[in-house]
């Protein structure tokens, strides 16, 4: 209050003084002079409340905002108005062709022609023209055309039109100009370009007269029967009934997503199924606009009934059969062009150099609720420039968009002497390396960069190619179970301006280097809105994305579906081999700044892996992140895993959502606090540690009361029992015991020491093993122990300080030789070193499996100096059980760690520590 007063006091003295000077200055002046504008009144600040509620309203940018509250350009946060209705590609006036060079379809349909043949007549003629040079314009009328693939002479097995060979191509419709494919009793692509140079399409929009998806009212459900029947609007009958007359069309369900009946967005909390699951059973049409989806038994216990009148996107085709396709092009600009539907992925771009799309939206039309039936964009291998700008992409199965240069390849041989490297396939198909391009090789178990190479010559040998390098190949270096990547065959990526809302999957996917993610809005993206990462997966898509800007974007009510969402809005990582988290600065050069990131279900920003040079997150504002979080690692604003040697700065966060376990920056993995700088930002900290945890007292038991033999009868009423605390699903879920108890039970699980070493006992009830490789034993049924002497670091993940202390990860199943497994990255060096003296014995029994377990203190002499001493040992104890397709359930973890315990069980902050005591209990 005394800051208003004095506020107050100094305008009333600057209005009395300025009045006096102005009654002076009047008395000598002349009469015609004006007197000064009249100041204007101080600018009030706005409520965070309202700050918020105004970037909300819309995709645009909001003018006339005033403070910041952390965002560096507020009034250039979102879409840009204007670029909705400016062209940048617009085809030029018929004056610059020469006459003969101009096609007008028209007039091939007023001489007899139906709009295919016209189309097909037009084409050819203007190749013919092309062989003596010169570019060609060709005319689409003003109105929709019905593209049959039974009359084109264009259509090719996977395309109703293929394009090819031209230099110079210009094809101009006009607003109301629709393409419509007839693709006849089974699904084709629409329109394909092929080796065409100078390409330019403006006003062209396709659509299918028989849509591959279709919107269904929901007006019954029977859980009991597993049914729900739909209503298809008016629109949309005559599509039915071609679906149910031909069984390439509608014989098979690919996909059924429930969307909310108000917002046409993918429903929160609702059914997202596709065929992989395989849980549809039927699905039965009843003429004129009635279908019924009926479910398999397998589905009963997730079945929920949607309420009557939601939508149901019902789709009877996914991949490849795309809309608009271009391949091996160069110069190829796009104006005001859309694609309503297709039976597959809207806009395929491969091998292009230099691509140009400018409002080329992927769009719904009428009452549907899908548009593609896979990606929106997806972009391959290309080359030069790739610009999208003021596009909408909504209501796409898969992703808005996807681009990548090509895929990692397996180094096969390393030859030091020659300088070559063999490398071979791993998925999917890249160019032969060029001289000058760089190559760069990864571990392929945990992504650490190998090397990096100047290619000299390459050359094919059968399925491999050969590289010789410029640069010296050490021989010091292990090269065994390496990936590689040509950094080089990469555009250079801007999106900017665009739209991408209400769709069941991801936004963008970004998978190369030197992009730039500005002034989008992405609203309602079920999964998240912008991917930035390389996964070791089963695609292997390269290549690595540093040197990414993400600036002025809108990210509202992003990342809600949590199976499968990704673990922030704005999710930057790379993923090794068996979902290893890369280490930290494997993804480098990473700038987010000037977001408005709102209501994520999961972070606002989670980066994996990231680190120097050059990367920062600043100027961010956040409202209400991690609303729903699959669990408590991603209820924050922001998430670091493996992540050190980055800027946050003048970041604001808000959150009104009252949660108790939100926390502003949650770190995990080898991420190192202290390497962070931390400038400027408001309500955005560090997880606060309030230090209690269970104490568990374990008593000392007589030399060889235990015999580590597998049988666990010597453990009745021996050592202490180990309760456990938390149950939890691969997807974040908590799950109640009940839920799982008549399939799977930890039936024992005890711990007792002697002067020798510790003792381990447990019994695991399994009416299903499915046990994993030592390689991927995260994947199956499996017993894990985490133990640690170092507790004063809770939030670091124990690979942080495997080496300051006794850090043991140790993994148990009886298929395995010897019973058991490391986990290295958070086990000290000496326990590997010394496992031969490891005592461990599991086997199978009758109803699962038994085991256990003798650690001696020759081995693990820090604990004997804590037990020495009277300090505790942080331990957790981990029970698993693999996915359970019969039963619909991810894979499950029990222990003795809260839940979520998938993060509790790598970190001391919620573990137990146990405290071993002399004499009897």
């Amino acid at each position: 209050m005394k800051l208003n007063r004095k506020w107050l006091r100094t305008v009333i003295c600057f209005g009395l003084v300025t009045a006096l000077a102005f009654s002076f200055v009047a008395c000598g002046r002349d009469k015609q002079e004006e007197d000064p504008p009249t100041p204007k009144p101080p600018v009030q600040k706005m409520e965070i409340a309202d700050y918020v509620k105004s970037l909300s309203e819309d995709e645009y940018t909001v003018e006339n905002l005033t403070d910041s509250y952390g965002l560096s350009d507020p009034a250039n946060v979102g879409v840009r108005k204007e670029g909705r209705s400016k062209g940048m590609y617009e085809i030029p006036a018929d004056s610059q062709f020469s006459e003969d060079a101009i096609f007008d379809v028209e007039d091939y349909i007023s001489k007899g022609k139906s709009d295919t043949e016209a189309l097909t007549a037009v084409i050819n003629d203007a190749k013919d023209f092309q062989k003596n040079g010169g570019k060609v314009k060709i005319k689409l009328p003003d109105r929709d055309l019905n593209i049959d693939r039974n009359s084109s002479g264009l259509a090719d097995t996977t395309y109703t039109l293929s394009v090819a060979g031209f230099d110079g191509l210009y094809i101009q419709g006009g607003e109301n100009t629709v393409l419509t494919i007839n693709t006849g009793s089974s699904w084709l692509g629409g329109l394909s370009f092929t080796d065409c140079t100078d390409l330019h399409l403006e006003n062209v929009r396709l659509d299918y007269s028989v849509l591959p998806a279709l919107a269904g009212t929901v007006k019954a459900s029977d859980k009991d029967a597993l049914t729900v029947t739909m209503t298809v609007p008016e629109t949309q009958q005559a599509s039915l009934a071609a679906l149910s007359s031909s069984q390439a069309l509608g014989g098979t369900l690919y996909s059924y997503i429930e969307y909310d009946q108000y917002t046409s967005a993918p429903k929160e909390g609702g059914a997202f199924l596709i065929r992989d699951e395989n849980v549809f059973e039927s699905v039965t049409f009843s003429a004129p606009a009635t279908v019924t989806v009926k479910f398999k038994e397998s589905y009963r216990s997730s079945f929920t009934k949607p309420r009557n009148g939601d939508i149901v996107a019902l789709g009877f085709a996914m991949y490849g059969k795309n809309g608009i396709n271009f391949s091996d092009c160069k110069d190829v600009y796009v104006e005001n062009c859309a694609v309503y539907t297709c039976p597959g992925m809207a806009i395929t771009v491969s091998g292009v150099e230099n691509f140009y799309a400018n409002r080329f939206d992927v769009a719904l039309k009428d009452d549907r609720i899908m548009t593609a039936t896979a990606d929106g964009y997806h972009l391959q291998a290309c080359l030069g420039e790739v610009k999208i700008t003021n596009s909408i992409i909504e209501n796409t199965h898969d992703d808005a968009l996807n681009i990548k240069s090509g895929y990692y390849y397996s180094l096969n041989t390393v030859d030091p002497v020659a300088r070559t490297l063999t490398i071979s396939k791993k998925t999917g198909a890249i160019a032969l390396p060029k001289a000058g391009e760089t190559l760069k090789v990864y571990a392929q178990t945990d992504f650490a960069e190998r090397g990096s190479f100047t290619v000299e010559s390459a050359v094919a040998e059968g399925a491999s190619y050969v590289v010789t390098v410029k640069e010296r190949i050490k021989g010091d270096v292990d090269w065994t179970k390496c990936v590689v990547t040509n950094v080089s065959a990469v555009p250079r990526f801007t999106f900017s301006d665009n739209i991408v809302r209400n769709k069941r999957n991801r936004g963008i996917l970004v998978q190369i280097p030197g992009s730039v993610v500005e002034n989008n809005t992405f609203e309602n993206v079920g999964q998240g809105a912008i991917m930035i990462h390389s996964s070791l997966d089963i695609f292997n898509e390269a290549t690595m994305p540093s040197d990414i800007a993400v600036r002025n974007n809108k990210l509202i009510n992003n990342g809600y579906l949590l199976y499968n969402a990704l673990r922030g809005s704005i999710a930057v990582f790379a993923i090794a081999e068996g979902g290893i988290v890369a280490p930290s600065g494997t993804v480098s050069g990473i700038s987010i700044e000037n977001n408005f990131i709102s209501n994520s279900g999961n972070a606002g920003i989670s980066l994996r892996g990231v680190g120097a040079p050059d990367s920062a997150i600043s100027s961010n504002l956040f409202y209400n992140t991690g609303r729903v979080s699959a669990s408590e690692m991603t209820e924050c604003a922001v998430e670091l895993e493996n992540v050190n040697e980055i800027e946050l700065v003048n970041n604001y966060n808000y959150n009104t959502l009252g949660s108790e376990t939100f926390v502003g920056i949650n770190t995990a993995g080898t991420t190192d606090t202290k390497t962070i700088v931390l400038k400027d930002n408001y309500n955005l900290r560090y997880k606060e540690y309030d230090g209690e945890v269970p104490q568990i007292d374990v008593f000392k038991l007589d030399k060889d009361v235990i015999k580590i033999d597998g049988d666990i009868s010597d453990w009745n009423d021996v050592g202490t029992a180990i309760e456990m605390n938390g149950s939890s699903l691969a997807t974040g879920d908590e799950i109640n015991p009940a839920d799982y108890a008549d399939v799977f039970g930890v039936e024992v699980a005890r711990i007792a020491w002697t002067d020798e070493g510790l003792y381990f006992g447990f019994k695991v009830r399994d009416n299903k093993p499915d046990y994993a490789s030592v390689l991927d034993f995260w994947n199956g049924d499996c017993v894990e122990i985490f133990m640690s002497t170092v507790i004063d670091m809770p939030n670091a993940d124990m690979q942080l300080y495997r080496n300051k202390g006794d850090v043991l990860q140790m993994a148990f199943a009886p298929t395995w030789a010897g019973g058991f497994t490391f986990g290295n990255s958070r086990t000290s060096d000496k326990f590997i070193d010394g496992k031969a003296q490891m005592r461990v014995a599991v086997k199978t029994v009758s109803d699962g499996y038994s085991g256990e377990i003798f650690i001696p203190f020759t081995l693990a002499d820090g604990m004997k100096t804590c037990i020495d001493e009277g300090k505790p040992v942080a331990m957790a104890f981990i029970f698993a059980d693999a996915d359970r397709d019969e039963l619909n359930r991810k894979r499950l973890q029990v222990g003795n760690v809260p839940h979520f315990v998938e993060n509790y069980k790598t970190k001391t902050e919620k573990m137990p520590q146990f405290n071993f005591k002399n004499g009897q209990k």
